[in-house]
């Protein structure tokens, strides 16, 4: 079995798991791991380029949907969270105010998740794992170089930086793009053989990555704060969480900054360390 398929094996497996798991509790961890399974899937296909019938193709398209759908409630679980890092007591009205509409908001969520997931189920996704295989077996030299994937994903990455170097670096729309391209850098690598070089680069994606996805957070816990106290003046939790927010967005320029003025692997040996919120919160995808 090569190496491919080996990857290609491990994510139908874990697709499979998770699905059920997800019907009996969809709890925050599952809802985030298969939300980081299906991105690794989609990087599986885009790197195999497997000859898709139409049957594969929708299989890719419900995934999508699936993913999103478990993203509006990742988003929900981890604003929830935020609030609980929150220790201010002067907000503490505000802080449950927003923490019941959240979690109404996660309940009407959660039930068109897990119509999804059912509908999940029932569909077929073999197909497109088998189309994988094949595409495997054909060109295992073309698919199998085992240090392909992250040569590659360094290559993307390049193109991302150069692309960031020719733009204001202060511009949220930037920050927003490569949050989403570095992902796709992250599960690229992934795919190739276990090596130090491959370590290495793949700490540097996720330290950016965490700066990243904690200012994208933020940001969406100040426009919900904003959306429900926003005619209040001096609202003492819409005040914190702007200026943590503000915080997290300066650790991101600064995370991205120095992923492109140094190679990966200088990264990872050297990370830049920001101010973060006390209590830990969950691994990003």
């Amino acid at each position: 079995m090569t190496l491919l398929e080996k990857r290609s094996e491990r994510l139908r497996a874990g697709l499979s798991s998770t699905l059920a798991q997800l019907m009996d509790e969809p709890s925050p961890k599952r809802v985030h791991r298969l939300r980081t399974t299906i991105r690794r899937i989609e990087s599986l296909a885009a790197f195999a380029e497997p000859e898709l019938g139409r049957k594969q193709e929708r299989a890719i398209e419900n995934l999508a949907v699936l993913r999103r759908r478990a993203g509006r409630v990742r988003d929900l679980d981890v604003q929830l969270e935020l609030l609980g890092a929150i220790g201010n007591t002067s907000t503490a009205l505000d802080r449950k105010q927003l923490a019941d509409l959240l979690k109404r908001k996660r309940g009407r969520q959660i039930e068109r998740l897990s119509a999804a997931v059912a509908k999940a189920r029932e569909q077929r996704f073999r197909a497109l794992f088998d189309a994988v295989a094949a595409q495997a077996s054909a060109a295992p030299l073309l698919l199998d170089e085992s240090a392909e994937p992250l040569e590659r994903a360094k290559r993307d990455l390049a193109v991302i930086g150069e692309e960031y170097s020719s733009q204001a670096k202060s511009k949220t729309g930037a920050l927003h793009e490569i949050r989403i391209r570095l992902k796709r850098v992250r599960y690229l690598a992934e795919l190739g053989e276990d090596s130090a070089e491959q370590k290495n680069f793949l700490a540097a994606m996720k330290s950016v990555q965490d700066a990243l996805g904690a200012w994208h957070d933020w940001e969406e816990l100040t426009k919900t704060a904003e959306k429900e106290f926003g005619s209040r003046t001096n609202c003492p939790l819409l005040v914190e969480v702007r200026a943590l927010f503000a915080a997290q967005r300066s650790a991101a320029v600064a995370a991205v900054s120095h992923l492109f003025s140094a190679s990966p692997v200088e990264s990872a040996r050297k990370p830049v360390r920001f101010a973060l919120p006390d209590r830990t919160l969950a691994q990003r995808a």
